[in-house]
C-alpha cells in the first residue's frame, strides 16, 4: 500500500520508498507503546530490553520531552507504577472521596482501551504472543514494523475480535510522584468529577 504511493530517488543508491517510510517510522520511535481511543498506536520505541522498568523508558524517551516542552495538550494515563506529572496521570492510590473513586473508575475504563489495542496487536501478529527467535536487533525493527502495520489495519477498518482478561487494571504503589502532577491531577477531579 505504501510502496505504490513513494517516488524513489536515485541519489546515493536506490532504497526502496517504502523502506525509507519503515527506516523514518524507527527512528522516529523513540517513546513506549502508546495507543490511542482508536486503538492505533502513536509512539513505541523498541530500543529497550524487556526487563527495563516502563518509567526508565518513558523518563528518558522524546515523547516525554515533547510533553514537558508543550508540545501536545491532553494527558497520558498510566499505571501507578509512574510518577504523576501535569501530563501523565495515575491512579490515586488510595481515593478518599466520591469523585477519586470515580476518577479511578473512569482512568480504568480509559486504560482499558490502551490493553485492548495490545490485545489487538498481539492477536493480529501471533509472534508477539510468542516472541521472537531473532536477533535482538532484527527483534526491535519488526516490532515496530508491525506497530505500522498494526495502524495500516486499523486505517483500513480490518477488526479482528479480541477476548479480553479483565475490566480492571491493577492499582500499584507509586514511587515519587512529582508534587505538581498530584496537585494537576487534584485539580482536574476536582473539576471533571
Amino acid at each position: 500500500m505504501v510502496k505504490n504511493h513513494l517516488a524513489g530517488d536515485s541519489r546515493g543508491g536506490f532504497i526502496p520508498p517504502h523502506l525509507k517510510v519503515l527506516a523514518a517510522i524507527r527512528i522516529w520511535a523513540r517513546g513506549e507503546v502508546v495507543s490511542n481511543a482508536n486503538l492505533e498506536i502513536m509512539d513505541i520505541v523498541a530500543h529497550w530490553r524487556g526487563s527495563t522498568h516502563d518509567s526508565r523508558i518513558f523518563n528518558e524517551c522524546r515523547l516525554k520531552q515533547r510533553f514537558e516542552q508543550a508540545e501536545f495538550k491532553g494527558r497520558l494515563l498510566g499505571d501507578s507504577g509512574y510518577a504523576c506529572t501535569p501530563y501523565l496521570f495515575t491512579p490515586v492510590l488510595h481515593p478518599t472521596t466520591e469523585k477519586e473513586e470515580l476518577y479511578n473508575r473512569a482512568h480504568i475504563r480509559t486504560r482499558n482501551v490502551v490493553e485492548r489495542c495490545f490485545g489487538l496487536w498481539k492477536q493480529r501478529f501471533r509472534c508477539l504472543l510468542r516472541g521472537f527467535t531473532t536477533k535482538l536487533e532484527n527483534t526491535k525493527m519488526y516490532i515496530v514494523a508491525l506497530a505500522v502495520l498494526h495502524n495500516i489495519a486499523m486505517h483500513r477498518q480490518d477488526i479482528i475480535e479480541v477476548v479480553e482478561d479483565d475490566d480492571t487494571v491493577p492499582v500499584t504503589q507509586a514511587g515519587n510522584n512529582m508534587l505538581r502532577g498530584n496537585s494537576a491531577r487534584t485539580a482536574f477531579i476536582f473539576e471533571n468529577f
